[in-house]
């Protein structure tokens, strides 16, 4: 998780320790020096991880003088290139931060909380997720049409609950791409599901996923009115640059609207598949920056867009590389 930078980047080091600052966490040892079972807990990995993407967003900003806003600490307004800023679930708060509608240290202290809350929600619940590869057809002409597979496995999880027993759960959690999506529950009922929809033909395969909570499902609803309360008093202003949000794939418009996007977010799922076709069709030729440590969403999107650029952030060589292609543009 860009431990090069945070020896050798002050600014890297600097945004680390104002986040461990923020939570009184050691986030530094934490992050690099583990235990990983420990880091992995989500109430520490959510803020470890907006602190790596935040920090390498810094990086480009000063040391390579790209500034994603007009008042930002770069010398170059690139308001006119930038045209959209999204995150994936977590990376909503990242987005927020980047476009200066909420404070670093804020949104640190949020998915601290977030994270907290999550675990709290089903600390006696055994629950799951899993990623399903869903089938498609080789008459598939557009995303528009393989979207439809997201629809079937909709309609076969409606089904299903219909005959679980009392308490168990299983729903949408990620749309991720128009040929991978990820289901939420309690562990039968994902088992279950997981099985019906490989027997129909629907999914291909179903990987389960290294989570410690069901996230985006009905079962964080407590998670979901804890953080009601603590994004009361957080002071959000409208971004400086176009936000798509998670929960319904659209533009968010007024600054007051943030919290409620950010509470429902919590137990709706990730529509990343809309906000992307949202990107490509309103966008000639876009050119995708994926910051932090994975590349899991950008190899999503490269499917469904083979022709696409993006430009993956984990180190500062990765800058280097965005920025020659940034000036010569």
């Amino acid at each position: 998780m860009s431990k090069c930078l945070y020896d050798n980047s002050e600014i890297f080091r600097h945004t680390i320790q104002e986040a461990a600052e923020a939570i009184q966490v050691n986030l530094p040892k934490l992050i690099y020096e583990g235990p990983q079972e420990t880091l992995n807990l989500t109430a520490n990995a959510q803020p470890a991880i907006l602190s790596v993407g935040i920090g390498l967003l810094r990086v480009i900003q000063t040391k390579y003088k790209l500034a994603a806003t007009k008042h930002c600490q770069g010398n170059v307004d690139v308001m006119k290139n930038v045209k959209f800023v999204l995150g994936h679930s977590l990376g909503e708060y990242a987005a927020l931060v980047a476009t200066d509608s909420i404070s670093f240290p804020d949104a640190v202290k949020l998915v601290r909380r977030r994270g907290e809350a999550m675990q709290e929600s089903v600390s006696n619940l055994p629950t799951s997720m899993s990623a399903l590869m869903l089938r498609q057809s080789k008459k598939t002409k557009s995303l528009k049409q393989a979207t439809e597979s997201l629809n079937k496995v909709e309609d076969v999880l409606r089904s299903i609950r219909k005959d679980l027993p009392d308490g168990e759960v299983v729903e949408l959690a990620n749309l991720n791409s128009s040929f991978q999506t990820v289901i939420s529950g309690t562990s039968m009922a994902v088992d279950t599901a997981c099985g019906v929809l490989q027997a129909k033909r629907i999914a291909a395969r179903a990987v389960d996923l290294p989570v410690s909570a069901p996230f985006h499902c009905s079962l964080m609803r407590p998670a979901a009115e804890i953080m009601k309360d603590a994004l009361k008093n957080i002071e959000f202003r409208l971004p400086k640059v176009p936000v798509l949000t998670n929960v319904n794939a659209s533009l968010v418009t007024d600054a007051k609207s943030i919290p409620d996007i950010l509470y429902q977010q919590i137990t709706k799922p990730v529509m990343w598949h809309q906000s992307i076709l949202h990107v490509q069709e309103k966008t000639k030729h876009p050119v995708y920056v994926a910051m932090g440590p994975s590349k899991v969403i950008g190899h999503l999107l490269q499917r469904d867009y083979p022709a696409v650029k993006i430009f993956y952030i984990e180190e500062e060589e990765d800058i280097r590389t965005l920025s020659k292609w940034w000036y010569q543009k």
